[in-house]
């Protein structure tokens, strides 16, 4: 993930109803709910989004790919730690572009 701006952390980790699912895969507004938060984080002024994720099932990755698609840089990170080096490397190229 590139660019100038602030990054969206949005959790995508909550288990939901039903056998495998998760709470930010549910339906809200004719989308999932994690695609609305993404959108509405963009059109805040986020510059980009990072997913805090336990797994990735498949229902994940495809509203990533149409967020992608809609040209939202938009990563995964699964556990803190990897949220801490995406954030690292962000600030490590902001300071090496200045």
């Amino acid at each position: 993930m590139d660019g100038e701006g602030p990054t969206a952390l949005i959790g995508a980790y909550e288990p939901g109803p039903g056998p495998g699912g998760l709470r930010a895969l549910l339906s809200l507004a004719g989308m999932s709910v994690v695609e609305h938060q993404a959108r509405r984080a963009i059109e805040a002024g986020a510059a980009r989004v990072l997913l805090l994720i336990d797994e990735g099932p498949g229902e994940l990755l495809e509203a990533v790919a149409r967020l992608r698609h809609d040209g939202i840089q938009t990563g995964m990170a699964q556990g803190i730690d990897q949220v801490a080096d995406a954030m690292a490397a962000l600030f490590a190229e902001k300071k090496s572009n200045s």
